[in-house]
């Protein structure tokens, strides 16, 4: 069997103002969606009102985050979910990450398309994700694990709570504090959960094209 490499969901329940508009907005438990591919999760990704390169003055957009970064500060808790890809899947995830990385200056926050999807407004007529320069959280993240042909991520319109909805290739490693968490129990977590996901019938892993 292939090697297997975990790639992490992160769902934050923060106390900013923003934060708990959206929980109130959505009657949702979460207010942020993160991807992540490393264990120390101290290098997260998403789409924020801190921008990449952490100067406010360039706007809101794509942004690398850590669990140790002052705007969670105010961080009630965070649930991490786990899957897992081949090399070809997660070195696609992370080459697409390198690529919003050169070019954050053009990716902008998707308030509009926020709005929109709480709305109930979920179309996805004349959209391009190949030419998108506006992202949410939970589109972005969502957008990478379709990237990676991770089964079940068809559609890039989720909440950070649609994230969570029951998947049988998506594990959940628990619920976690800024102040408790250790990337050893992650780790150790994150073993347990790969012997459960090598159990998973194929056709629900990760699309078939990975398959050699």
């Amino acid at each position: 069997m292939n090697e297997l490499y975990p790639v992490y969901i992160i769902l934050f329940s923060n106390n900013t103002s923003f934060a708990k508009m959206i929980r109130k907005m959505t009657k949702q438990n979460y207010s942020h969606a993160t991807i992540s591919t490393d264990t120390t999760l101290n290098n997260m990704y998403s789409f924020s009102d801190i921008p990449f390169n952490h100067n406010r003055f360039t706007g809101a957009g794509f942004v690398r985050e850590s669990i140790w970064s002052p705007m969670y500060s105010t961080n009630r808790y965070f649930t991490v979910l786990v899957t897992f890809t081949d090399k070809k899947g997660i070195d696609t995830i992370n080459n697409k990450i390198e690529s919003f990385k050169r070019d954050y200056l053009k990716q902008k926050y998707n308030d509009f398309g926020l709005i929109k999807y709480y709305l109930n407004f979920k179309d996805t007529k004349d959209r391009d994700e190949h030419k998108k320069q506006k992202w949410f959280c939970s589109e972005f993240v969502t957008y990478m694990l379709k990237s990676g042909k991770i089964e079940g991520f068809e559609d890039i319109l989720q909440s950070p709570q649609d994230l969570k909805t029951t998947r049988p290739n998506v594990i959940s490693l628990g619920d976690f504090t800024i102040r408790e968490f250790k990337e050893s129990d992650l780790i150790r977590k994150t073993e347990r959960a790969k012997i459960q996901f090598i159990t998973i019938p194929k056709m629900y892993r990760f699309n078939h094209i990975f398959a050699y």
